[in-house]
């Protein structure tokens, strides 16, 4: 993974006790997050506009620019997000912005729809900040994807597999705005 390994068990104080990087707590808070317990989803921090870059590190021509939009409904545990990326990407020209819906829990949010860039897609972010999926892009046999994110910064390498063996890998990095 690119950043969890950073961002998981991570140490701001001194104290030698690691918190949470998404909320900032320091994992002794007995309140719940989600719609019980009163407390915010920590999906809820990742809501706004964002934008970054994505690069295929195989083969350049397939690199760009990149926006996104979250967006949290905690009455219904939704939580939807677009991604426009602004160029070719896997194979395809500038493909249109799309939109995903996933649900979630206190632990993590969940993705699992079908995309025009993707395929048959799933993506999980728990609340550690350690995004994975994977999904089988048209013209490809998978794409894996790991990463990790918090409020301020998103991160997601990629492995594209052909299915004759060859494999391309990439990122997206993304900022708030």
């Amino acid at each position: 993974m690119l950043l969890s390994a950073a961002l998981v068990g991570c140490d701001d104080d001194g104290s030698g006790e690691a918190g949470n990087p998404i909320d900032g707590t320091d994992g002794t808070d007995e309140g719940s997050e989600g719609s019980e317990g009163g407390g915010s989803h920590f999906a809820s921090g990742f809501e706004g506009d964002w934008s970054g870059t994505y690069q295929d590190n195989d083969f350049s021509q397939f690199a760009g620019g990149v926006s996104s939009t979250i967006e949290v409904d905690e009455a219904n545990q939704a939580l939807t997000f677009t991604l426009d990326f602004d160029g070719p990407i896997l194979a395809q020209n500038d493909p249109p912005e799309e939109t995903f819906t996933g649900s979630y829990d206190e632990t993590s949010f969940t993705v699992s729809t079908q995309s025009v860039v993707f395929g048959p897609v799933t993506l999980t972010f728990d609340i550690d900040g350690d995004i994975d999926g994977v999904g089988a892009p048209p013209g490809f046999e998978s794409i894996v994807f790991a990463g990790s994110g918090t409020p301020t910064a998103i991160t997601l390498g990629y492995t594209l597999h052909d299915g004759g063996g060859v494999a391309s890998t990439g990122s997206l990095t993304l900022a708030r705005k």
